[in-house]
């Protein structure tokens, strides 16, 4: 019987993958960083007033540890509170900054050592984060499984947009830039098998890493079954994205589509962190910029939504857009954000960078109502094939081929 230690940081899909492995008896052991309900942070958020829990406080209580894996996981507070508190995260030196965040994740990986695997027989690792703890499984004979849940040359796919538009984002620190590079190479040379959401993800760590393509397993995502239950009643031509409006998610291409249409009477609509460049940017002038704003919000847009769209040239497989076809609206991306929208049934898939196409893509939906209609019939429907119960099926299913 295959028995997994799983490793990651953060909340990533409600920890998911875990909770998974514990309900199909595989599960070892779970380590994370630092939890909302686990430990003494769980114990004294639970003693504050629901005034005090703002800001970082109220992102920490958001991490809620799934019942089924109290047990079973070990998490690091003071570690993770020893980081929070480094003066170096509160400078403007950006090398600084992440030179704090590698040791932080060296003495988690070095910590997650010293409390052993027990009798685990495979280990699964986040992108290799806690890479000590990676290298520690591979040497011991564990058989090593990493997702990787982002196409890794992503930085390449964006230096040409950066290059055309240098005042919306910063080039990268080259230094760090090429360490991130090596850390990446390591992460595959220690893995011996690699979990990717979509396509897209598995084309590039073949072509670009090395990777053998029968040694990568596909695996969607999926969405919550909560959002199917949105009631969507679009507002002809209000466009939302949803997603950080940066250049890998294309938010310069929706600026360049929204000139035109924003004339006519379209509306275009962005939820997710943006930066004052973006913001302030001649090109987004006709973008409504919201922000990063609460889940319930977000809701509110999905219900009043008429188009999808996420034009990126790079992600995993965008969650966004699993909500957006759950939500039964129709959905414009690219190949690259690796959704499983199909092509002319629940929206369009549009060549990367391409602004003239994703307009007339657009303007086809909005103007068809029919066709719009039918589209948003063929989205829910898509949607109920990839909820997290379907995607703890197929995880295992492949799991079980390691």
């Amino acid at each position: 019987m295959k028995s997994f230690i799983s490793v990651q940081m953060g909340a990533r899909r409600s920890y998911a993958v875990p909770s998974i492995l514990e309900e199909a008896g595989m599960l070892e052991s779970f380590y994370t960083d630092i939890c909302g309900n686990h430990g003494f942070t769980g114990d004294l958020l639970k003693a504050l007033p629901d005034s005090m829990l703002k800001g970082s406080l109220k992102d920490l209580s958001g991490r809620q540890l799934p019942e089924n894996l109290s047990k079973k996981t070990t998490t690091f507070p003071y570690l993770t509170l020893k980081y929070i508190l480094n003066k170096q995260l509160f400078c403007k030196n950006e090398e600084a900054k992440v030179r704090a965040f590698s040791q932080f994740a060296e003495d988690i990986g070095n910590a997650i050592v010293r409390k052993g695997f027990g009798n685990a027989t495979h280990y699964f690792s986040m992108f290799g984060e806690f890479t000590p703890a990676l290298r520690y499984a591979k040497a011991k004979g564990l058989t090593t499984v990493t997702e990787i849940f982002i196409i890794l040359n992503a930085y390449r796919l964006v230096e040409e947009e950066r290059a055309k538009y240098p005042d919306l984002e910063p080039a990268p620190n080259e230094k760090l830039l090429k360490e991130a590079l090596a850390w990446l190479q390591e992460v595959c040379a220690l893995s011996d098998w690699f979990i990717a959401p979509s396509e897209a993800v598995k084309q590039d760590l073949i072509d670009n890493w090395g990777v053998k393509g029968d040694r990568c397993l596909v695996v969607p995502y999926g969405v919550d079954e909560s959002w199917l239950k949105v009631d969507n009643s679009p507002v002809k031509g209000r466009v939302l994205m949803v997603g950080t409006a940066d250049l890998r998610k294309g938010i310069h291409i929706l600026g360049e589509s929204s000139e035109n249409l924003n004339q006519q009477g379209y509306e275009f609509r962005v939820a997710g962190d943006v930066t004052a460049a973006v913001k302030n940017a001649h090109i987004t002038r006709a973008l409504t910029f919201l922000g990063r704003i609460p889940r319930v919000d977000v809701y509110n847009e999905y219900e009043s939504a008429d188009v999808f769209v996420l034009p990126s040239f790079a992600e995993g497989s965008a969650e966004a857009t699993y909500e957006a076809l759950a939500c039964g609206i129709p959905v414009i991306t690219t190949a690259a954000a690796g959704s499983v929208v199909r092509d002319g049934i629940d929206g369009y898939i549009v060549p990367e960078g391409d602004s003239a196409t994703l307009v007339d893509k657009i303007r086809s939906i909005v103007e068809n109502r029919e066709l719009r209609n039918q589209m948003a019939i063929s989205a829910r429907e898509r949607a109920r094939q990839y909820t997290w119960d379907k995607y703890g099926e197929r995880l295992i299913s492949v799991l079980n081929k390691i």
